[in-house]
């Protein structure tokens, strides 16, 4: 009977098929997942439409997921049978496959707490205990040289733990979806350690792990999709995703089930025409700014299309008292002096109910009616024209 085990392999007659065999295991493990992580690598350098820092760290867990597996891939290929002249070789090499895989584990905590706090000081705390985990693990397997399978399972395992505290004190709204990422990562890697622990296989965790990356990934171009390109809020297709999802809670509840603010910047074509585009544009990144903070984490903002934008929040709020705040924050900004002009909206809201309107766009229209209703008044107040 044949035996395959990590690095090595173990054969009665040491016959030719046999490492025949283990070749192209080995092969087919490490050959589709490094494609996997090519190719993915190639796609996201080439897309500039996304989030820098997310981009960074996540270029980086799939750099040193490459390395480690190419490492990995060379000492086994080196090593078909359970002595031979590389030893010395395939144990340095091992060493550096392993810190290498520890890093790129240890990095998808990074990518996790700046998806949930989108702050890169936060991240690049935890980059900095990453890299400090993979000297330790790199010092712990120098110093021993054999029965190291338990100190590779105990520091694999760390990442989980930090993915497991970030998401107990983050209170954040993206709970379920870290949720899911943690149970896939740790399905990966156990899938992974136990299969090559117990069943004998060549490094299934590669393959484990490549379709994680190629998970995350997914989930990456997908909430790309969702932000605005220029303000880093929500867009106009989140608006919709998030209307569509409430539309069928409220049906299903059948009561009231959103209410919903539009809003626009007063006099934006005058900033565009008097101080150029790119003021233009700094006056939509400080509008969504100003919302982002003025907001709880369970209400929904999104950039609805030009200087528009539209913010749900739930009945059981006040929403006049979510609006003062917006307008109290807007007051301050301005006499920050920050900009040459300063910063006005008008706005209209309602709450939305199946009973009142036979669709969501019907309600739509309604609220930018009230929106546009309030926007005249100002203006005959003001004796002002123009947007």
């Amino acid at each position: 009977m044949t035996k395959f085990y990590h690095g090595k392999t173990e054969t009665p007659n040491g016959s030719r098929q046999v490492k025949k065999l283990f070749i192209k295991a080995v092969l087919e493990n490490h050959i589709v997942s490094l494609l996997i992580m090519v190719l993915t690598y190639i796609d996201y350098t080439r897309k500039y439409n996304t989030d820098r820092n997310q981009r960074s760290i996540f270029l980086q867990i799939l750099l040193f997921a490459k390395i480690a597996l190419i490492l990995n891939l060379v000492c086994n290929l080196l090593n078909p049978e359970p002595v031979n002249e590389f030893a010395e070789l395939i144990h340095v090499l091992g060493i550096f496959s392993h810190a290498f895989q520890l890093l790129s584990f240890c990095f998808i905590p990074v990518l996790v707490d700046y998806t949930i706090h989108k702050d890169p000081s936060g991240s690049r705390k935890i980059k900095a205990g990453s890299l400090f985990t993979a000297v330790v693990y790199f010092i712990f397997l120098i110093s021993f040289r054999s029965d190291r399978q338990i100190i590779h399972i105990i520091f694999r395992y760390i990442p989980v733990v930090i993915i497991i505290a970030e998401i107990v004190f983050s209170g954040k709204s993206y709970l379920k979806r870290q949720i899911v990422l943690l149970l896939i990562f740790c399905a990966a890697i156990s899938i992974g350690v136990l299969s090559d622990r117990f069943l004998g296989t060549i490094d299934v965790i590669w393959p484990c792990y490549s379709t994680v990356l190629l998970f995350i990934y997914l989930g990456i171009i997908r909430t790309d999709l969702k932000i605005d390109a220029l303000t880093g809020i929500g867009n106009r297709y989140a608006f919709g995703e998030f209307i569509e999802t409430t539309s069928k809670k409220g049906t299903k509840e059948n009561e009231n089930s959103v209410c919903i603010v539009m809003m626009d910047i007063d006099r934006f074509k005058k900033i565009n025409d008097a101080f150029g585009h790119a003021e233009g544009d700094n006056a939509l990144k400080d509008m969504a700014a100003i919302l982002t903070r003025s907001i709880r984490h369970t209400d929904f903002v999104a950039r609805y299309g030009g200087d528009e934008f539209v913010l749900a929040v739930y009945p059981e709020y006040d929403i006049q008292k979510v609006m003062d705040r917006i307008l109290e924050s807007i007051k301050i900004h301005n006499e920050k002096n920050f900009r040459p002009y300063t910063l006005e909206i008008s706005y209209g809201y309602d709450i939305y109910s199946q009973s009142r309107y036979k669709s969501m766009d019907d309600f739509i229209s309604h609220v930018d009616k009230l929106m546009y209703k309030q926007k005249e008044e100002r203006r005959r107040i003001s004796g002002g024209s123009g947007k």
